[in-house]
């Protein structure tokens, strides 16, 4: 459905990545992309000619039950939120395309 084609693509697996990444397309003026869990139907985490930095990989989700929060990455679905937040008896509104 989304025909982009990046200059290249990154895959996030630490900071460091972010940090390199966000330098070298300032110094290289390139424009930057972020793709976060997969949802954008128009496909805006991906530009053309541009660096993107997925972060599909990055699906973290650390629940505090005493305080009903939880912290996702950036790369994190609803799926995975929800799975980690059901373990705790906790849930959210999350809409779903």
């Amino acid at each position: 459905m989304v025909d982009k084609r990046p200059a290249g693509v990154i895959h996030v697996a630490q900071v460091s990545d972010v940090i390199a990444g966000v330098n070298f397309a300032r110094e290289s003026s390139m424009p930057l992309a972020i793709r976060g869990g997969g949802h954008s139907a128009p496909g805006f985490g991906t530009w053309d000619d541009a660096l993107v930095l997925d972060f599909v990989n990055r699906t973290g989700v650390r629940v505090d039950p005493q305080k009903s929060r939880a912290r996702a990455e950036g790369g994190t679905t609803w799926a995975d939120f929800n799975h980690a937040t059901h373990a705790f008896g906790l849930a959210t509104t999350g809409g779903i395309v």
